[in-house]
């Protein structure tokens, strides 16, 4: 059988809708983000049926299903303009109002009844896909006006299917004389305008992207530089560690204090104070800062924690607020004592040099339980330890010869005789009922 060329043309438009549609249904599943696919695919449905009922009519077997064909031909004229319309309000992100639902089940229902041999029902129908197609084109009219930037391009395409239509409507109606394809035309030029609204609506939508990401990028690049400037700040009113474990416990951070057993360290400048009352201030200020720095160095280099610095004297403690072996606390803390004594001997000759006095210091280390923690007001904390092993290390200190550390026999224990040679000392402390052996050692 030799199909007519009318024939071929339909097989192809056929294939062409049906291609069209399952590709946007098969987009729209796979993301379901965007609806303007999916009416486009109903759209296509809606055409294809119409151009498969065509097709049937070439057919002799299937002539006598001719009135069925012409009921489902009006049908899928009308589900294709139903579905072209909501595709337009789906693409320019607005919702069919009232008018535009009743205006939706009006073509459905003349779809149904305007049989071929119909003519009033027919010519209704026509009248009312025109209208359809009309307020379709003043949807995308509008949004066009109101700045939507893939409207104007599917204006185009619903004036190209519109007047398509209309001059085919005129032709069914036998006024203008018969033309193949200008619906096809007018299809083709729709499903093209979509097709680059949809592309311009992608890119439009990777530039916001890439804007956005850019702009999370330098948010994020300002909160760090913030985060590092604070940082800064921070470490240099508190300890490292201390810093360490406020940014660590982020909104979490709880006042807690513990019982702990804890190495602590006392050191204070000799005759300092009667220097200072009579010497420049930017001098006092100056000396006292190249000391502070020398000794933090020492005391963060064995991993100790500075717990505050009381003019020309510090405290400092290991133990916290990380767990550390007593052992090992009692070891860096004798170290760092013994460094601190040498580098301060190595900062007096500088100040010698420059004119300065050389000053001595005198440092207690002990070893005992304390409480250690946040302690405080509700809107201001200290990392601190107290307790009578922190008063017995501030004792020793004040006992401390010049020039040397002096340790209590505790920690002398736990050193176990390690490399620190050091002669025994009786001591009354207050406080302390009984007396007290310590140890002096020359660093």
């Amino acid at each position: 059988m030799t199909w007519p060329t009318d024939a071929l043309f339909d097989a192809v438009l056929a294939g062409f809708y049906l291609f069209v549609g399952v590709y946007h249904a098969l987009l729209y599943l796979r993301g379901r983000s965007l609806k303007a696919y999916f009416w486009l695919a109903l759209l296509c449905l809606g055409a294809l049926t119409v151009n498969l009922t065509a097709l049937m009519r070439h057919v002799p077997a299937a002539l006598a299903w001719t009135p069925l064909f012409g009921v489902i031909n009006h049908w899928g004229v009308a589900a294709a303009t139903v579905f072209l319309y909501e595709f337009a309000a789906a693409l320019c992100e607005r919702r069919p109002g009232r008018g535009g639902r009743i205006l939706e089940g009006g073509i459905v229902l003349l779809g149904l009844l305007s049989a071929p041999e119909r003519t009033g029902w027919f010519r209704l129908f026509l009248v009312v896909v025109l209208g359809s197609i009309a307020v379709t084109a003043w949807t995308i009219l509008r949004a066009a006006r109101a700045g939507h930037p893939e409207a104007r391009t599917v204006a185009w395409g619903i004036s190209a299917i519109g007047a398509a239509l209309m001059i085919d409507v005129l032709m069914t109606m036998n006024i203008l004389p018969k033309v193949q394809g200008l619906p096809f035309i007018g299809f083709t030029l729709l499903f093209l305008s979509m097709a680059v609204s949809l592309s311009n609506r992608f890119e439009r939508a990777h530039r916001e992207l890439d804007a956005l990401r850019v702009d999370l990028e330098r948010r994020v690049e300002e909160r760090t530089r913030a985060l590092n400037g604070a940082n800064r700040r921070l470490r240099r009113y508190f300890p490292a560690r201390v810093v360490e474990r406020i940014l660590s416990s982020g909104e979490d951070l709880r006042p807690r204090t513990e019982r702990r057993e804890m190495t602590v360290l006392f050191a204070d400048l000799v005759d300092f104070t009667a220097f200072s009352d009579g010497a420049d201030p930017r001098t006092v200020s100056a000396l006292l800062n190249e000391y502070i720095t020398a000794m933090l160095e020492e005391i963060e280099a064995r991993r100790g924690t500075l717990d505050k610095v009381m003019g020309d004297g510090l405290m400092a403690f290991w133990g916290a607020p990380a767990p550390m072996p007593p052992e090992e606390q009692a070891r860096l803390a004798v170290e760092t004592g013994a460094a601190m004594q040498r580098r301060l001997a190595s900062l007096g000759e500088g100040w010698t040099a420059r004119g300065l006095p050389r000053f001595q210091a005198r440092v207690g280390v002990h070893q005992g339980w304390a409480a250690v923690g946040d302690i405080g007001t509700a809107d201001l904390w200290s990392f601190t330890a107290i307790g009578q092993g922190v008063n017995i290390a501030a004792r020793l200190e004040r006992l401390c010869p010049p020039g040397k550390v002096l340790i209590s026999d505790a920690v002398r224990v736990r050193l176990g005789g390690d490399g620190f040679a050091g002669r025994p000392l009786g001591l009354r402390l207050k406080g302390v009922q009984e007396e007290m052996k310590a140890w002096v050692l020359d660093p």
